[in-house]
């Protein structure tokens, strides 16, 4: 359980570092979860076949270019 929880805390701290740069005046920590929660859902909506797999790649790329800020390639 506690190397769970080290997992945890290390993806998370990777993640508030990801966003940093972008936040801009938001909140480091809301928008990592905002991040980890997008990567989360779509992960767990595609196993769990609600989410068509063959748009798995668009869905994501689509979701990381929003955190990036850019709306197209």
């Amino acid at each position: 359980m506690h190397g769970d929880l080290g997992q945890v805390r290390l993806v998370a701290g990777e993640l508030r570092q990801v966003v940093r740069p972008i936040a801009g005046d938001d909140e480091v920590d809301l928008l990592a979860e905002m991040l980890w929660s997008g990567l989360r859902g779509i992960m767990t909506l595609t196993r769990g076949g609600r989410l068509p797999r063959e748009r798995h790649e668009r869905r994501l790329a689509l979701l990381l270019r929003r955190f990036a800020g850019r709306k197209r390639p």
